[in-house]
């Protein structure tokens, strides 16, 4: 996966296909999983509804419309 360092660049890069939503929210997760123990940041974790929300947002943009 490249790295995207801002909003605007993961944005560019979901509406290019050149990522796909899930491997997006996937590398944030995994990337929590890492520090997360370090920085305590993250109250509650739901990684199954964060990629089931990133799979709508893939089928959307497969299907032309806004990932919202």
């Amino acid at each position: 996966m490249p790295v995207l360092d801002t909003a605007r660049e993961m944005a560019r890069a979901l509406r290019a296909r050149e990522i796909s939503a899930r491997e997006l929210v996937a590398a944030h997760l995994h990337r929590i999983d890492e520090v997360d123990g370090r920085v305590n940041a993250v109250v509650t974790r739901v990684p199954e509804r964060a990629l089931a929300h990133a799979a709508d947002a893939d089928a959307r943009l497969a299907a032309g419309e806004p990932a919202r």
